[in-house]
């Protein structure tokens, strides 16, 4: 167990006692003939890790009732989705003739177009709104099944398929990630997948117990990400509202760590730090907030093409329009601090 451990990096940064045992429910044999049990007994463990909404009254062991309240949240959030994907296009639209209504001043668009764009995007995001709100209204329940029940795959897939839902139905400034999208497609996924291995797979000898271990390990990847997005947007509406960059930056740390492959995070701190630098009055600290910017700034340069590859941009005239939008951001931020050494 120890090896492992050091093999991954883990040590103690477990999130909660359920994450490590669930960890420990990989080894072959198992080290827990009841996993239940055990789970039960890390609740008396951690008891302020993790806290049950009492009006839940989920059941000590899973089973059909808890799917079933998830079934119905997400056939609600699921219609609530698709009207999002209808009046989204619509409001794209309106917005991009009121943005050329007030950037241009050579009439190409009229006043009578603008006025009727406004009131087509005032609509469509209403109704937006509203749908993305009735998505929202649902995450609670979702997310204390998945974290009450920590070692049910089903609910892990079904907690992922909703958050992306929820973050595809936040588009704000920018386009939702086509990363996020592709996630959030689809229909809710109920059913626990085959790991019965083939033929092929049984003549290289490899274990059902190994292809779980794989899928979970996915699941959580996505879960990271997904989690990761969800509180990035926690973190800026802070920062707008002039939350402390101290600990904006303290929780962005605990976000790169867990998932570093969005290069948004590793620009992120690199200019709260930049900023964050020019307000401390200590030479040396200062110094060394700057170098900690210069260091996320190329973390950010080397993971462009992989974070471009995970949105599955095969175009490449798109592909290098935001290879180009990055790397001016990130100049952005980066050549100042040179200049300034």
């Amino acid at each position: 167990v120890i090896k492992g451990m050091k093999e991954e990096n883990h040590y103690f940064s477990y999130p909660t006692g359920n994450d490590f045992f669930s960890k420990l429910n990989k080894f072959s044999p198992s080290i827990f003939e009841n996993s239940s049990q055990a789970s039960a007994v890390i609740k008396t463990f951690f008891p302020d890790r993790f806290k049950v909404n009492s009006k839940f009254n989920f059941p000590e062991n899973f089973d059909d009732s808890v799917l079933e309240g998830c079934r119905q949240i997400c056939e609600k959030a699921k219609q609530a989705y698709q009207e999002v994907l209808r009046v989204r296009p619509s409001m794209q639209s309106a917005q991009k003739v009121i943005s050329m209504f007030k950037n241009t001043a050579n009439g190409k668009i009229s006043a009578m177009d603008y006025r009727l764009a406004l009131e087509t995007f005032q609509e469509s995001r209403k109704q937006y709104l509203i749908c993305a709100q009735e998505i929202a209204s649902g995450m609670t329940y979702i997310y204390q099944a998945k974290y009450y029940y920590p070692t049910e795959i089903v609910l892990f897939q079904v907690y992922n398929k909703y958050l992306a839902k929820l973050l595809a139905s936040r588009e704000a400034r920018y386009p939702v990630e086509p990363y996020v999208e592709k996630l959030a497609q689809g229909e809710f996924p109920y059913e626990k997948p085959n790991f019965e291995t083939n033929e092929t797979e049984k003549s290289w000898n490899i274990p059902i117990e190994k292809k779980q271990a794989e899928y979970r390990d996915k699941l959580q990847i996505e879960l990271n990400r997904l989690e990761g997005r969800y509180r990035k947007r926690k973190l800026m509406t802070q920062l707008k509202q002039g939350g402390s960059k101290g600990e904006i930056i303290k929780e962005l740390l605990g976000i790169v760590k867990t998932d570093p492959d969005d290069i948004r995070t590793h620009i992120f701190l690199a200019r709260l730090f930049s900023e964050y630098s020019v307000k401390i009055p200590h030479a040396l600290k200062s110094q060394q907030m700057k170098r900690q910017a210069l260091s996320f700034c190329e973390s950010a340069f080397s993971r462009i093409d992989e974070f471009l590859n995970m949105q599955d941009l095969t175009e490449m005239r798109e592909r290098d329009m935001q290879r180009a939008s990055f790397v001016k951001t990130i100049s952005e931020i980066r050549l100042p601090l040179i200049r300034g050494r």
